[in-house]
Formats: structure tokens, sequence, C-alpha cells
């Protein structure tokens, strides 16, 4: 149980301490770059075996109710992956987290905040990676228009 200090011993303003945070964890982000290669293998890996599975599906009331398997796995998928990422990463960061708090360098909202955004940019490249090459295996509206709506649809589900 770690204790607060009151919001008046702060040094520094909230967006001070959230730029001084985005900084450092966009760096961290960018010093893991095995893991960043581990996570695109990953995405790249599911997209393809996901797509294999539900290849060139038809317009059947069989292809349908695929369609509508297909589209719960890559809605489910793609979220718990970036949750068990997010955990994962905490995890380890757990202690100088709360020793940073205690120690009052910064509230929970800019940390919180500064880890969602500083690795929005590569969920979000791990999110193409996921969607593109299974929304072209599975035959789904093979215009190059409907992929971005697709992307846009999946994007929230990275904000986690």
């Amino acid at each position: 149980p770690t204790k607060t200090p009151p919001s008046d011993s702060y040094s520094s303003s909230h967006l001070r301490q959230f730029r001084i945070l985005i900084k450092r964890a966009f760096k961290n982000e960018l010093k893991g770059y095995s893991s960043l290669f581990i996570q695109a293998v990953e995405a790249l890996f599911m997209s393809i075996m996901i797509g294999c599975i539900f290849i060139n599906l038809g317009f059947d009331q069989i292809s349908v109710r695929d369609r509508v398997g297909l589209f719960f796995i890559m809605g489910g998928l793609y979220p718990f992956i970036v949750i068990l990422d997010t955990i994962a990463k905490f995890n380890a960061e757990r202690e100088i987290f709360y020793r940073e708090m205690e120690d009052g360098l910064y509230t929970t909202g800019p940390y919180f905040l500064s880890k969602v955004l500083s690795t929005l940019p590569f969920h979000t490249v791990f999110l193409v990676l996921y969607t593109v090459p299974m929304y072209w295996l599975a035959g789904l509206q093979p215009t190059v228009k409907e992929v971005p709506r697709e992307l846009s649809i999946h994007l929230p589900g990275c904000l986690q």
C-alpha cells in the first residue's frame, strides 16, 4: 500500500509530468526493439494463420456464419494481445512506478496517459500487420477504400 502525497506537494504541473513521462516511455519502447520485432512477427503470423483458416469466404449462408466468426476473432484477439503486453510491461516497471510515486515525482494520470500514448504508434503498425493480410486472405471487400474503414473499427482496441 503506497501513500500518495497531497496534490499540492507536486513541484510540477500535470502537463510537465506528462511531457517528461511520454519522452521516457517512448525511449523505453524504442530500446526494446527486439520486443517490438517479436510483436510485429506475432501480429503478422496470427494474421496469416487466421487468414488461411478463413481463406476466400464466399457469399452463401455458411460463409456468412464464417464471416461472423472471423469478425469476432479480428475484434477480440488483437485487443487481448495489447492488454497482455500492457500488463507485462507494467509488471516489469511496477517497483519503479511505486517508488517514484511515493517520492512525489508524478501522479497516476500523467503516467497512465503517457504509457498509452507512447505505445499507440507501435500498436497501430502492429494492427495494420494484423488486419491487412487477414482481410485480403479472407476475401473481404477487396477494394482499397474498405481497408481503412476496417482499421478504424479495430483501432480503439489499441487504446487500452
